[in-house]
């Protein structure tokens, strides 16, 4: 058994996205990730996968069931081969470090940071409650909004270069990849600097009766902002957005709207800039209510969209005909040939999780140009930690002048309202 199990995986990690729910929970189990993994570069019967695998052929015709429902595997001619991309994680980690030194080293974060400030002029001369805010706290927003963007125009770009079309199948309501190390294979470890900030974002909606629909958005869920992190059943309407329920989005909007509160909102009001537990989502100036939170219509979001997407698109190029092209001679020669599935796959998702900007683009909003001193120098991309963020640990630091506004002491990120904001859906 130790020879059939030395060339399959001891364990098999993934990253997924979309409705992804049904195909994790299917692959939390080691017989059914050798299974994917021994059947990636060929198709294999029942029997075939039990003598590589030293199992009884019964178990791997239980085990297949589902994973065939799921369409984690197909069928043909009595034989099972895998539907999504199995890589070796020795070649994800050489890929991390590979597109982590390309950011840093051509300065990408600083160069993305210093085309968002070349469009404060033309964002401030848009029509949305809070384009008079400190700059610095509006990108909170922007910085969100711009890591997305710039990901997809990569992408972009490098899939019209080589002229690759999207199939029109009905895709998969999901994506996923798995990542193998083997049995007997000792790996290096990866080392990064520290300039990786863990980023998450999240949305709810609400209707209004005065106001439509509206879409509420936490920009950065994740540290230093007090979060949920449970990954074995994370609530997302947890954290921060929950402060954005249809009772406090109605205040909000009555306020910068100048429609008169009731005595019970008046003081609810007062409670989100004095008691809130949470985020303090208004403040107070002598008896006025100042809400803190930007609010947009869809069409003016749409238009700082379309400003951001063109101020990136240049940046975007000189990426992906530098970057992605390494990254696609590294793992190309991975991908099982005949399966259009996979290579789809790994130009619709692979690649936008290699070269995902959004960790080190935050990382420098937090921080800036210094580094951390006495800090640790190994750190993977994945890492929960706030990278020296907190305006608490300044003497860390060799210098502060973070392009993003931080909390004040007495407020902290506990209480600091960055990055929550309001889409009024309905024109």
């Amino acid at each position: 058994m130790t020879e059939r199990l030395s060339y399959a995986p001891a364990e098999l990690k993934f990253t997924y996205q979309n409705d992804a729910a049904g195909a994790v929970h299917e692959m939390d189990n080691l017989l059914k990730q050798q299974i994917c993994f021994v059947c990636y570069a060929e198709a294999l019967t029942a029997a075939e996968i039990a003598k590589k695998l030293g199992v009884a052929k019964e178990y791997i015709e239980d085990s297949v069931k589902e994973m065939l429902v799921l369409e984690l595997l197909k069928e043909e001619d009595g034989k099972y081969l895998t539907l999504f991309n199995v890589f070796p994680t020795r070649e994800n980690n050489e890929a991390q470090k590979l597109v982590y030194d390309y950011y840093i080293q051509n300065k990408i974060p600083a160069r993305v940071n210093e085309l968002l400030d070349g469009l404060e002029e033309e964002i401030r001369a848009l029509k949305f409650y809070g384009n008079d805010f400190n700059y610095g706290y509006l990108k909170w927003i922007f910085y969100n909004l711009a890591a997305g963007i710039f990901d997809t125009l990569i992408l972009k770009n490098f899939k019209n270069h080589h002229g690759f079309e999207v199939s029109k199948a009905v895709p998969r309501p999901y994506n996923i990849t798995g990542f193998y190390q083997t049995a007997d294979e000792v790996l290096p470890e990866i080392e990064l600097e520290k300039h990786l900030e863990n980023t998450s974002s999240t949305w709810n909606f609400c209707e209004l009766q005065d106001f439509g629909k509206i879409k509420g958005c936490d920009a950065l869920y994740a540290p230093p902002f007090p979060n949920v992190w449970d990954e074995a059943n994370t609530d997302w309407s947890k954290g921060r957005i929950s402060s954005l329920d249809m009772n406090n989005n109605r205040i909000i909007l009555k306020l910068i709207n100048g429609v008169e509160l009731s005595k019970l909102e008046h003081d609810m009001a007062n409670g989100m800039a004095l008691e809130a537990p949470g985020p303090r989502l208004i403040k107070l100036d002598g008896q006025k209510q100042i809400p803190l939170t930007p609010v947009f219509t869809n069409k003016v979001f749409c238009q700082i969209e379309k400003l951001i997407e063109k101020a990136l698109q240049p940046l975007s190029v000189e990426i992906a005909e530098n970057l992605c092209t390494k990254l696609e001679e590294m793992f190309f020669p991975l991908i099982r040939k005949g399966e259009p599935r996979l290579i789809e796959d790994f130009y619709t998702f692979n690649l936008k999780n290699f070269i995902h900007s959004s960790s080190t683009l935050w990382w420098y909003g937090l921080n800036g140009e210094e580094t951390l001193v006495g800090a640790s120098s190994s750190a993977l991309k994945n890492d929960v930690g706030t990278s020296g963020a907190s305006t608490d640990s300044c003497e860390e630091k060799k210098s502060s002048g973070a392009p993003l506004e931080l909390p004040a002491k007495e407020i902290g990120y506990e209480h600091f309202a960055a990055g929550l904001y309001l889409i009024c859906l309905d024109e």
